[in-house]
């Protein structure tokens, strides 16, 4: 960063115009540095009229998602964002999409 400003948009998105964003999903762990970042970036994002989603996990630090599959808080917060984008994305829930393929 230099001397750049650390409020230029361009440095720091918590800084952006964010209005027009799409959707925004945000997962932190409660005990990262970032944590605070995230809910002001949730609330700036909300503010902007940003349909927003934050999930903060007790007890996990930055990038716990990388654990999937040997820690239970990494497999939940993956489930909650495919639970979140499906739709989204135009895609079935996974529970029709299992029922879709026994019938």
């Amino acid at each position: 960063m230099g001397d750049a400003d650390r409020r230029d948009p361009e440095v720091s998105a918590l800084y952006a115009d964010l209005s027009g964003f799409p959707p925004v999903f945000l997962q932190a762990g409660a005990d990262e540095t970032l944590v605070d970042e995230s809910r002001m970036f949730a609330e700036r994002a909300r503010q902007a009229g940003v349909e927003t989603r934050l999930d903060v996990f007790d007890g996990m630090l930055h990038s716990f998602q990388m654990m999937a599959g040997r820690a239970p808080e990494a497999d939940d917060a993956i489930a909650r964002f495919a639970t979140w984008v499906r739709p989204r994305l135009g895609l079935p829930a996974a529970d029709e999409k299992t029922s879709e393929r026994a019938a």
